[in-house]
This record gives structure tokens, C-alpha cells and sequence, in this order.
């Protein structure tokens, strides 16, 4: 039983040094095949792609998640907070978020207030899947990536890397803009990840090639290096390997923002707060909902496939729908609401 453990484990290392980036990671107008794809990035890194398998979201890696000061010991008081707030089975709202933004991109907004000392706030992606099994990957033999954004005011990309101790991870820090970034994987070439300036004094210093020998996850923040205490609305079309984004940067229409309620969730709306969507035989009915509302379905594809008007006690049958992954969508008097359905 150890001969095989070990030999498991040794082609397993074996396998994580032949990944290789694929051109795009992340476009939700253009989702690979697969439930679930609309917030997940297949890098060419994870655990599915390094065994030899297509991308098919049964991991946890590449699945964008956010993150704060508000947990651990920081005890402090950031956020994000974004349109959407149908938590999926990873306590994630990116997916009804990018359906919240017709499936353009996402759109969050990092807001940074100074109860912790050194704020942060984001949005990452982890190359392997959470937890024991989790596993450093060496890209160091890549190009780099590219993302295409818009952003009202400065944030950080952060690589975060089992090399290098305490918050002294590699990044690149960005202006205010629309544009499509590309960030070389070559210490000292222009635009390339870069140490805070305290690593070395710290006992943190390592090169780039180092870190990206071990890259554990990319996260886009807002943090003390961004000015400390404030917000940054963000929103991204696109991620991928260098010089491969071609997407058009994009503005959000649901731009507005919502802080966190109870336990954390992003609400849509106070109201979107008490409604759900049940499925009955087929046919879809809302409750917790006090006024008319329009109601979409939309297929993986981002297309509308079914409108009509529903109140409370109005059902809406889904009769004439091919099996499958559905998103939900309300929209009413300060009410916008998403919510995954499957069709079976």
C-alpha cells in the first residue's frame, strides 16, 4: 500500500510541472461547457486539468470566492459588496453577480474602512482546490496573464505564494480606468509583480521566479497600498494567459452596491432579502414577494428564454425548457433578485 501511496504521489508531482496556461481562464459571455462555469476560471492548473481531464467544476480550483479583514484575528471592518446575493455551495454570490451583470463580467465594489490597520478587501481564484489536498503549482515557465477591467479608482493584483512568508506576496498595483493589463512573468521587465518594499527587512524577500514556482492563488483587492481606508468598484470581462484578452472592457448597468447583511451574505435588495424561488413539477413559484416583479430565465448560454410578469401568488410554468441549468432573475421596486434552478 505505501509502493503505490508513494508512487500516486510521485506522478502527481510529476503531472504538476506539464500544465500549461490555456489562452482564456475567465469569460462568462463565452463559458466553457459546464454547470457552474459562469465564475469558474480553468487555467490550464487544476486538479482536473493536471490529471488529464477537461475542465468540469468538481474541484474547488479556479472558482472566484472574496475575502476581507472582517475574519480571523484582523476583526476588522472591510467588505465587498456587489449586486447579487444567492450564496452558492462554495458561500460564493459571483455567480448570481455575473448574472445580476448579463453575464459580462463581474462587478464588485471593495470598501476598506480603518478598524484593522492594514484594510483589505477582494475577490481571488486558487489554482488547486482548498483544503489538505491543496497543492502549489509552478507556473514560473509562463508568459503571465492578462485581464481586461474598468475601475473608478486604484487596486492591487496580489500572487499569493506558499514561497514567501506573511503579507509579502508579489503584486502589481493599478490606476483608475478601462483597459486590457498584461502582467509579465519576468522579474524586472515593466509591469512585472513586485514585493512591498518592507519584505527584505522583514525576512520575507524572495524573487519572482521563486514564487511562481509555488503560486497558491491571484486575488484583486483594494488594500493599505491602495490608500488606505476608501472603495474601488471594480469590474472584470475577462482573465486569461499573457496577450490573449481581446474582450471589450465593460461598465456595469447594475452598478449599484449593497453592504453585507447578517452572517456576511451581499442582498440584493432589503426586500430581495425575503424572496425565494421554489420548483414544483415544472412549474416556478416566488415567495416573500409583495409587488409585480418581471421575471427572466436565462440558459447557460446568458440567453433569455423566458419573460413574463409574476406577483405573489402567480406560478410560472417551465414546461417548454430543455433540461438543464437555469438562472432566475427578478426585477421590480427595489427588488433584484437571481437565483440557480435545474431542470430535470
Amino acid at each position: 500500500m505505501k509502493t503505490k501511496l508513494t508512487l500516486a504521489a510521485s506522478l502527481a508531482a510529476a503531472t504538476v510541472a506539464m500544465g500549461a496556461f490555456k489562452p482564456i481562464w475567465f469569460d462568462p459571455s463565452n463559458p466553457p461547457a459546464g454547470a457552474g462555469s459562469e465564475h469558474k476560471l480553468c487555467t490550464g492548473y487544476s486538479a482536473q486539468e493536471l490529471a488529464g481531464e477537461d475542465c468540469d467544476y468538481q474541484d474547488e480550483g479556479g472558482y472566484l470566492w472574496t475575502y476581507d479583514d472582517r475574519s480571523g484575528k484582523t476583526a476588522g471592518a472591510s467588505y465587498v459588496a456587489a449586486l447579487g446575493g444567492e450564496l452558492d455551495e462554495y458561500d460564493s454570490f459571483m455567480a448570481s453577480n455575473i448574472a445580476a451583470n448579463d453575464y459580462k463580467g463581474f462587478a464588485v465594489k471593495f470598501v476598506t474602512k480603518l478598524k484593522y490597520e492594514y484594510p483589505f478587501a477582494g475577490v481571488g481564484f486558487k489554482f488547486q482546490a482548498a483544503g489538505s489536498t491543496s497543492t502549489p503549482v509552478d507556473v514560473s515557465g509562463e508568459d503571465g496573464m492578462c485581464f481586461v477591467y474598468n475601475a473608478d479608482n486604484t487596486f492591487t493584483v496580489e500572487f499569493e505564494s506558499e514561497a514567501v512568508g506573511g503579507d509579502a506576496h508579489f503584486m502589481v498595483q493599478f490606476k483608475k480606468g478601462s483597459n486590457t493589463a498584461n502582467i509579465p512573468f519576468t522579474e524586472g521587465k515593466v509591469g512585472a509583480p513586485k514585493q512591498p518594499s518592507w519584505a527584505k527587512t522583514e525576512g520575507f524577500e524572495s524573487t519572482l521566479a521563486e514564487a511562481l514556482k509555488s503560486l497558491i492563488s491571484v486575488k484583486f483587492k483594494r488594500g493599505n497600498d491602495d490608500g488606505g481606508p476608501g472603495t474601488t468598484q471594480l469590474q472584470i470581462s475577462q482573465i486569461g494567459s499573457f496577450g490573449n484578452c481581446t474582450a471589450e472592457p465593460f461598465t456595469s448597468t447594475n452598478a449599484v452596491t449593497y453592504e453585507p447583511g447578517p452572517g456576511g451574505a451581499v442582498l440584493g435588495s432589503a426586500s430581495a432579502s425575503a424572496v425565494k424561488a421554489q420548483l414544483s413539477n415544472r412549474t416556478l413559484s416566488f415567495s416573500g414577494l409583495s409587488s409585480v416583479a418581471e421575471v427572466e430565465v436565462i440558459n447557460f448560454q446568458g440567453q433569455v428564454v423566458h419573460k413574463a410578469m409574476v406577483n405573489g401568488t402567480k406560478g410560472l410554468s417551465l414546461s417548454n425548457l430543455d433540461n438543464g441549468v437555469y438562472v432566475v432573475r427578478l426585477a421590480g421596486k427595489n427588488l433584484n433578485f437571481s437565483q440557480k434552478v435545474v431542470l430535470k
